[in-house]
């Protein structure tokens, strides 16, 4: 009995020592443990940020999450936030040694998830937006990437998706951090927006699916004013000429799909020295048009809409991502008075001619956030200088209808969980 006892115990322990060394490669790419060198200090998670990431384990052929416990992460002399899912995704990419031209880590979609609030003892309900749309945008991206992948594949990978996403909200419902409400005196509806990411990896032929959920951890009202916002131009001013940098990325080859290189690529453009300054939320990409006039593309993680003093709404139809925040302003632009025209560019220069009544960006995450000014680099290292301030015209602004009109109508998807 004794030796059966014992043969049982090695054979539990070589099946737990097979599943950890299959397992490990999963738990490495999720979230990565600190560099422990005997002069290296321990990594320090940020103040007030809850991260969770999921994976699908084809050991145990279920979903396996895990909290972010040491977010910052240095690997080839780059110091990353695993808490950010663009530092998240670089790091697979440096680790997994994927190369730019498979759109290193692989494709990805982000979304937002609204956690609603509620009293102590109720249930928990979600504002999910658009969870089928970004599901259909992944699956479309990872085929420009993954060439003769097969639709069996791609339904498996969906499916896997969705266990993962449903793992990731049931995570954030149980999270003390996330269900601690704050001392609210004007006794406003309150969430938490969790922003939800995906990633679809090539793993010999395979899909590898991902996922990545993190919050800021500060609850918000369901009636906090957005406040304007300001952004730059990838671009230099000289004098009245202006010229765009050639040297600096662009996804305009392959604009339609999301692919995690570019969320690398695109920190060139961020840095202070570049184009995105302190107190800029947003960098505007440019194209040249055939006379010679500048074109206004998308921000570098959003589109980009401007209100032209004629009533008409415009934005970018080719050249772009076409995100999901974009796709619900265009769905109520006509009950706001706003007529879309498709083939209508928005040129830079129209600004300095004061064709511009109001300018916003939009994305999944954020939204809807108004422009109060767009400025640009001069010819002076460091300097950058007013292009174009927003001036109210002493209506409602048409952004802020739009956003009304949008809450309206999702707020009748909300989900008790």
């Amino acid at each position: 009995m004794l030796l059966f006892h014992q043969l049982k115990l090695l054979h539990f322990n070589l099946v737990l020592s097979s599943r950890s060394r299959l397992a490990t490669p999963f738990e490495d790419t999720m979230t990565p443990k600190p560099n422990c060198s005997l002069n290296a200090a321990p990594p320090l998670r940020p103040t007030n940020r809850w991260c969770v990431t999921a994976a699908w384990d084809e050991v145990s052929n279920r979903v396996i999450s895990q909290n972010v416990d040491y977010p910052i992460q240095t690997i080839n002399e780059k110091v990353l936030d695993l808490t950010t899912s663009p530092d998240w995704m670089e790091y697979l990419e440096i680790s997994e040694h994927r190369s730019e031209e498979s759109g290193g880590a692989g494709a990805y979609d982000s979304f937002r998830c609204d956690l609603i609030l509620q009293s102590t003892g109720q249930k928990q309900s979600w504002r999910i937006w658009g969870q089928d749309f970004h599901l259909n945008r992944i699956q479309e991206s990872y085929q420009s990437i993954a060439k003769d992948v097969n639709v069996g594949s791609l339904m498996d990978a969906r499916h896997k998706s969705e266990l993962i996403i449903q793992e990731l909200l049931s995570k954030a419902s149980t999270s003390p951090t996330l269900l601690q409400l704050e001392n609210n005196s004007s006794g406003n509806a309150m969430f938490q927006l969790i922003r939800m990411t995906l990633l679809w990896s090539n793993a010999n032929g395979e899909i590898t699916v991902r996922g990545h959920s993190c919050c800021s951890g500060s609850a918000l009202s369901l009636d906090e004013p957005v406040q304007p916002i300001v952004v730059s131009v990838a671009a230099k001013q000289h004098g009245k000429q202006i010229d765009m940098d050639s040297a600096m990325p662009s996804r305009v080859n392959d604009p339609r799909h999301k692919v995690a290189s570019w969320t690398r690529l695109r920190k060139q453009l961020e840095r202070p020295e570049t184009y995105k300054p302190p107190g800029t939320s947003e960098v505007l990409m440019l194209r040249p048009s055939t006379d010679h006039r500048l074109e206004v593309l998308e921000g570098l993680s959003s589109n980009f809409f401007v209100v032209y003093k004629d009533g008409t709404l415009r934005t970018a139809s080719d050249g772009v991502l076409l995100g999901y925040a974009r796709h619900l302003v265009l769905e109520c632009a006509e009950s706001c008075g706003l007529r879309f025209i498709s083939s209508k560019s928005i040129f830079l220069q129209d600004a300095e001619q004061g064709l511009w009544q109001e300018a916003f960006i939009t994305s999944s995450s954020r939204l809807i956030y108004p422009i109060s000014k767009v400025i640009i680099h001069t010819d002076n290292e460091m300097e950058f200088e007013d292009y174009w301030t927003y001036e109210s015209n002493g209506e409602k602004a048409k952004w802020q209808q739009l956003l009304d009109e949008i809450l309206k109508r999702r707020n009748a998807e909300i989900t008790t969980v």
